[in-house]
């Protein structure tokens, strides 16, 4: 049971922590771009990612009814909503914000006026972000393990 309710708080400390992260690199980009419409956008994906976090967080806490029936399984009458569908959920729009987040700098790198070989080498620095979304992809496939396992410790 405690490893339990440890389970269920970690989901929102994870929701919390990717996107935080998330806000952070869209800072940056925030002081790196001149453009206002770059701006613009970069601001709207914060928006998009903040709320992602959320709604995410939201639907974690109260996934069950009540709430304790999410870690002790012997409550009478306690219910749970389908969690693997918000895993899945949260899952895709993570990889859908990782792509977008890789991609949105690149336009803006390749107006830098710097050297066309340190052009080159920044954005080869900045395409390693391209490993996040890939390590994004493959989790759904742990995820459709972990969902189908009665081992807690998996999910």
């Amino acid at each position: 049971m405690p490893i339990s309710k440890l389970f269920y708080f970690g989901e929102a400390i994870y929701y919390i922590v990717v996107a935080t992260t998330k806000v952070a690199i869209l800072l940056l980009y925030l002081r790196l771009a001149v453009k206002r419409n770059l701006r613009i956008l970069i601001w709207a994906t914060m928006g998009f990612v903040i709320a992602t976090c959320i709604s995410c967080v939201i639907a974690g806490l109260f996934q069950c009814n009540p709430i304790a029936f999410a870690w002790d399984k012997n409550i009478k009458g306690g219910t749970c909503f389908n969690v693997t569908a918000l895993f899945y959920a949260n899952a895709g729009l993570n990889i859908f914000q990782d792509v977008f987040i890789y991609i949105l700098p690149m336009r803006m790198l390749w107006e830098i006026q710097i050297p066309r070989k340190q052009k080159i080498a920044l954005i080869a620095v900045f395409a390693v972000g391209g490993f996040v979304c890939v390590t994004g992809m493959l989790r759904l496939n742990s995820l459709k393990t972990a969902s189908v396992s009665s081992d807690p410790t998996c999910k």
